[in-house]
C-alpha cells in the first residue's frame, strides 16, 4: 500500500525533529542589544551583537548553542557555521532555553530554510548518525586531559568511566564538570591496553555525584579511530 499523504508529513516531521548531540563552531548574529546578549562582542562598531560559540545539537528545523546567558523566548537571531565545509547562514528565533552552571543552551527554530538547505541539513545529520553506529553500553576506566589546554594554565587528570560507546561517539561519567565546547584527549583502558581518542564536549550534565559527559570523537578516518571501532563492533557481536 502506498504511503498516505498524513504518513509522508509524519515521517517529515520526525526527520525536521530529530536533533543530533553535536558541537561544532557557530557565529550567532543579534541585531540590537537584548537582554541576555550583554557578554556578545558589538558587530562593526554598531548597536547588533555577535556570539562565536559551539552547538549542543542540530536538526533539520533548528539548533541549538551555548551562551553566556539565556534569551527571551521569540529572540530573531542570525546563525552562520559550516557542514562538511558547506557555509550555511540561516534566521531563526528562540524556540526554548536552559540555564546551568557553564551558562545557558539556546535552542531556536529556523525561519525561511530553503529546500536544498534543508536536504543538506539532513543528509548531515543521517550521515553522523551512522557513523555512530553500533552503540555498546560498556564500562571501560578512562583518563581524560584537555586536548587544548589554555596556555600557562595547569590541568590535572580527569578520571571516569565509559558509560556508552559508539564509533564516533562516547558518554562517559567523570569526578568534575567539563565545560561544553572543550577539546579532550579520552586515554581509555582496555585490558592493558591504553586507546588514546581525541574529541569535542558536546555536553555536561550532573549525575548524582558524577558528571554525565558526551564527546563526540574526531579523527574518524585515522588509525586510532580505526581501531576503536574494532573494539566497538566486537563487543556488539560478542554479545549477541
Amino acid at each position: 500500500m502506498p504511503d498516505t499523504d498524513d504518513d509522508i508529513r509524519q515521517s517529515s516531521n520526525r526527520r525536521t525533529a530529530f536533533r543530533l548531540p553535536t558541537a561544532f563552531d557557530v557565529r550567532v548574529h543579534c541585531a540590537g542589544a537584548p537582554k541576555g546578549t550583554e557578554g556578545w562582542q558589538r558587530a562593526d562598531r554598531g548597536a547588533a551583537r555577535v556570539l562565536t560559540t559551539v552547538t549542543e545539537d542540530i536538526s533539520a528545523g533548528g539548533i541549538r548553542f551555548r551562551a553566556p546567558a539565556v534569551l527571551s523566548s521569540g529572540t530573531v537571531v542570525t546563525v552562520s557555521f559550516a557542514l562538511d565545509d558547506v557555509p550555511i547562514e540561516a534566521e531563526g528565533v528562540v524556540a526554548h532555553v536552559s540555564s546551568d552552571e557553564f551558562g545557558a543552551g539556546i535552542g531556536i527554530s529556523f525561519t525561511g530554510v530553503d529546500g536544498a538547505t534543508t536536504s543538506r541539513l539532513v543528509r548531515f545529520i543521517t550521515s553522523r548518525e551512522r557513523l555512530r553506529l553500533p552503540t555498546v553500553a560498556i564500562m571501560y576506566s578512562i583518563a581524560c586531559l584537555p586536548d587544548r589546554p589554555p596556555t600557562g594554565k595547569e590541568h590535572a587528570e580527569l578520571e571516569g568511566a565509559t558509560e556508552e560507546c559508539s564509533p564516533a561517539f562516547v558518554r562517559v561519567l567523570v569526578s568534575r564538570a567539563v565545560e561544553p565546547g572543550s577539546h579532550l584527549v579520552v586515554a581509555v583502558n582496555i585490558g592493558r591496553t591504553e586507546m588514546r581518542l581525541s574529541g569535542r564536549v558536546v555536553s555536561c550534565r550532573r549525575a548524582d555525584q558524577l558528571w554525565r559527559t558526551e564527546v563526540e570523537l574526531d579523527d574518524l578516518g585515522g588509525t586510532p579511530a580505526t581501531q576503536w571501532r574494532d573494539v566497538v563492533v566486537r563487543i556488539r557481536d560478542a554479545s549477541r
